[in-house]
């Protein structure tokens, strides 16, 4: 049976035996009309595929970090007036059809048409010659002031281009094909041996319950590509407007940029239908994802390289079909508490497969790309991935090529950075099970300007709200209160200082920001209820600067103006050494006096992770601080009291970074506490622990 043939069956029984079609109708116009065989059609070959060298350039790209590719381009310049193959359907309708073959290797094709303009009643088609896949019509809603289209990628090595026009209207069709893509890996296809799948330990987000609040993020994460051949992951954002402008995130290192943002592709809920376990040979294998749900084009807005990110606002308007979600955010200058119970979440693309989610349960830091130290200079959010993820599951997941651009969320499901890189990899321990996500606060301000900075974009009016909620199908826009005004900080003793400030109309809650440098950038210390707050855990002699916003649970304002305090002179300290073995709370070292600063000496005495316990008594009502600095390698510090037995506060910090961590006693007496540091190294190590009350 000819091809021709098979499809005028199919679309007989599809439509129900129509005689004719009128360019809006579904499927090939060429199935409803007796015309030439495609055999018969003009037809281009795409160009040979070397598919071991494009491994050697794929492996270099990935060095250089690049952004992966998952198709090569090739360079053409084909219209319906020097290509293809014209028929006159004989009721007033033209009928246009080039055929596309990729070569050996290829696994999928997209074009990029570099002009694009379609009159009222034309209609472009693109389907695989066997009938296997179909794209929508583009029509004239698809014209663009960038003048340009970029089709989805169809899983086909043989494709049918076809343009339907009224044949008064064919002189109107602007039409030139500009670029041929031949897949070779990415998007489900089965590829060469030497190109992995998204790894096994990833975690679908079709695992994930009903009712997670995680399933509204999911639907703001879409797999991209650009120029045909390369791909990253983004996410749609909201703005203080809340009006559903179609703002779209991603990574600088992607690339995209004022001269190639019209050839963007976005799809939409690229996602396995059911849950692979993780871990199983199932979950490192191609799922049913679909990439029917697309966008395609967009407008450069802004980026910069610092903090590696990139704002397009796509040129189309939202689909009520593909169930959008604008992601809320935080641009908050602090690190964000994440834990177990309240983990914060990065959603992606792994390998330009299905989509993934990967949570994280310690509190972030604030570092440089690559970096191990914080602040070093501010840009990074550097995010640990959990060791043991929330729910059923226990394989740690992390981020791969193709996750980049791919946003971090609080454990408030705000947009706090996109993944710029990082050493994660199924399998990886400490911290080479982490990534770094350029941070969205940096990037609000940015370079200044409004092509180098998110402020002009995302809060257009100038509102000055510092978190925005996410937005769905039917949400509205976001109100942010006033500031606070009349802040004033007052030191109480050695370790506190009491805040205080003038209610702003409407807010139901103030989070209170807190830094030792004058003008910031300021951590979130707490949040209240009230106008008034103790913050507690301080330093003696200590100067701290302070602001509060307030916030109407649906966004929040811009900062008060600062107040400072200095905590009282600090009181004599007493230096003392450790004293081993003092490695179990069944014996620990005693100490006394409101003040010790302790010169620690791990020995050889095991392999790993040893400890140093230290007991002391806490009156009622005081507060036990204790700082675990001087750090050659990773450490970890812990306070445990005698009435729950369980740890009351803990820091993890990772790498060399100083842990403090503050506990208060607020029992009628006073109680045994002791504090633990626990270190992660089996050489000699030394540290300083301060412990005061």
């Amino acid at each position: 049976m000819s091809r021709k043939l098979a499809w005028m069956m199919l679309l007989t029984l599809a439509f129900g035996g129509a005689a004719m079609a009128a360019p809006d109708t579904g499927g090939p116009t060429a199935a409803h009309f007796p015309v030439l065989d495609v055999n018969r059609l003009h037809s281009v070959v795409g160009q040979e595929l070397d598919l071991t060298r494009i491994g050697e350039e794929d492996v270099l790209r990935d060095q250089q970090e690049l952004p992966p590719r998952f198709a090569i381009p090739e360079r053409v310049s084909l219209t319906p007036g020097n290509s293809g193959t014209w028929e006159d359907l004989g009721n007033g309708l033209m009928l246009w059809r080039l055929r596309v073959i990729g070569r050996e290797g290829t696994t999928s094709l997209n074009l990029g048409f570099t002009r694009y303009k379609m009159p009222e009643n034309g209609r472009l088609l693109l389907y695989a010659t066997d009938g296997s896949q179909i794209s929508r019509s583009f029509t004239a809603a698809d014209n663009e002031a960038h003048g340009q289209l970029w089709t989805p990628v169809v899983l086909t090595t043989d494709l049918i281009v076809e343009l339907t026009v009224p044949k008064k209207e064919a002189k109107a069709v602007q039409l030139r094909l500009g670029w041929i893509n031949q897949g070779y890996r990415g998007f489900g296809t089965i590829s060469a041996d030497s190109y992995d799948k998204s790894g096994s330990c990833n975690l679908d987000v079709a695992c994930l319950d009903s009712t997670d609040s995680w399933r509204e993020e999911m639907r703001s994460v879409g797999v991209i590509s650009t120029g045909g051949s390369t791909f990253c992951t983004g996410s749609l954002i909201n703005d203080t407007a809340g009006d559903r402008k179609m703002y779209f995130m991603t990574a600088n290192h992607c690339s995209i940029n004022s001269g190639n943002a019209a050839s963007l592709v976005v799809y939409w809920n690229y996602q396995s239908s059911f849950c692979r376990t993780p871990g199983s040979t199932q979950s490192g294998q191609a799922g049913d994802g679909t990439l029917t749900q697309f966008h395609t084009g967009s407008f450069f807005r802004a980026a910069n390289a610092p903090s590696d990110f990139t704002l397009v606002e796509l040129d189309d308007p939202p689909v009520a079909a593909y169930n959008h979600f604008w992601a809320g955010w935080d641009r908050s200058t602090g690190d964000f508490t994440c834990t177990a119970s309240a983990p914060c979440a990065t959603i992606h693309h792994p390998s330009t497969d299905e989509k993934r989610i990967t949570y994280v349960t310690t509190n972030t830091a604030t570092t440089s790309y690559s970096g191990t130290t914080s602040p070093g200079d501010g840009t990074h959010v550097w995010a640990h991935w959990a060791t043991d993820p929330p729910g059923p599951f226990t394989v740690p997941g992390v981020t791969e090529p193709g996750s980049s651009g791919s946003p971090l969320y609080s454990a408030a499901g705000r947009f706090i950075g996109q993944l710029h890189g990082g050493p994660s990899a199924c399998g990886a321990t400490g911290d080479n099970l982490s990534d770094y996500y350029g941070r969205f606060s940096v990037s609000w301000t940015g370079g200044g300007t409004s092509s180098t900075r998110l402020s002009n974009w995302l809060d257009a009016g100038g509102t000055g709200a510092t978190t925005v909620n996410g937005l769905d199908n039917d949400g509205g826009s976001c109100t942010p209160p006033a500031a606070p005004t009349g802040l004033t900080a007052t030191a109480a003793s050695q370790t506190q200082i009491n805040l205080s400030w003038t209610a702003s109309a409407g807010a139901t809650s103030y989070t209170i920001w807190r830094s030792t440098t004058s003008g910031g950038p300021y951590t979130s210390v707490g949040t209240s209820s009230t106008t008034s707050f103790s913050n507690t855990g301080l330093s003696c002699n200590t100067t701290y600067y302070y602001v509060v916003t307030a916030t109407t649970g649906s966004c929040s304002s811009g900062n008060s103006a600062q107040a400072s305090a200095t905590t009282s002179a600090c009181t004599a300290c007493n230096a003392i050494s450790d004293v081993e073995p003092n490695n179990s709370r069944t014996a620990p070292q005693a100490i006394s006096g409101t003040c010790n600063q302790i010169s620690g000496t791990f020995l050889n005495d095991s392999a790993s992770q040893q400890n140093d316990y230290f007991r002391l008594s806490l009156p009622a009502g005081a507060t036990v601080t204790a700082l675990l600095n001087g750090l050659t390698v990773d450490y970890d510090l812990y306070i445990y009291n005698s009435t729950s037995g369980g740890a009351v506060a803990s820091s993890l910090n990772g790498g060399t970074t100083a842990d403090q961590a503050s506990w208060t006693n607020t029992g009628a007496s006073a109680i045994n506490v002791y504090v633990r540091a626990y270190r992660y190294s089996s050489t000699r190590t030394t540290y300083q622990l301060r412990i005061s009350y």
